[in-house]
């Protein structure tokens, strides 16, 4: 655990060198199961944790700034805080593996809440390696997986496969068929994972 704490430290100091800020979550590592090595979880994303404990695993980094946020690395996945889009914005994401040989695997992203703002549409997209998108979708209010201020969205193995990192953006907008869509605070902090 100590050894990819350090990669994942070197990582981070390269970004930061190359891009002049710190890249959330680049470098999520593929972690054993829960051990002495696990940090504390900040309370800004404890509620979340505890929703899916199964699907994060413990955290392996304390807390650090993004952007104009915070974000917390997770044996499975990132959480970040996007102040920008609503007070109580929190952005999550994990990967899953499955199938007989384990050689399928699947991420999940939910993102919630944007209070005092409500939408009715969510633009979703998926970019692989920070540079190629994979996709953007929208995501109406009303169905299973998007409401008004918060919602989840997945992605199968069509998309995903190791060896890649996975940047997900969310943006909240309000649509009319007449005018389209207005997106009034642009796109949240993204999540990364990587595997």
């Amino acid at each position: 655990m100590r050894r990819i704490r350090t990669a994942l430290g070197v990582i981070a100091a390269t970004l930061l060198l190359i891009t002049g800020s710190v890249v959330p979550g680049a470098a999520i590592a593929q972690a054993s199961s829960p051990d002495s090595s696990c940090v504390s979880i900040d309370n800004l994303f404890l509620s979340r944790w505890q929703q899916k404990t199964w699907a994060y695993g413990c955290a392996i980094s304390p807390l650090a700034p993004t952007y104009n946020g915070l974000y917390q690395n997770f044996e499975r996945g990132q959480m970040v805080w996007s102040p920008s889009q609503g007070r109580g914005m929190i952005v999550s994401g994990w990967w899953t593996r499955f199938g007989e040989q384990g050689n399928r695997f699947r991420l999940d992203f939910q993102w919630g809440t944007t209070d005092p703002d409500s939408y009715n549409k969510w633009l979703v997209r998926l970019d692989i390696d920070d540079r190629a998108n994979l996709g953007q979708w929208d995501c109406y209010t009303g169905g299973t997986e998007c409401g008004n201020t918060a919602g989840y969205y997945g992605f199968g193995q069509d998309f995903v496969t190791p060896g890649h990192s996975y940047q997900f953006r969310v943006e909240g907008c309000h649509y009319s068929p007449i005018t389209g869509h207005n997106c009034p605070r642009s796109w949240a902090i993204p999540v990364w994972l990587w595997f």
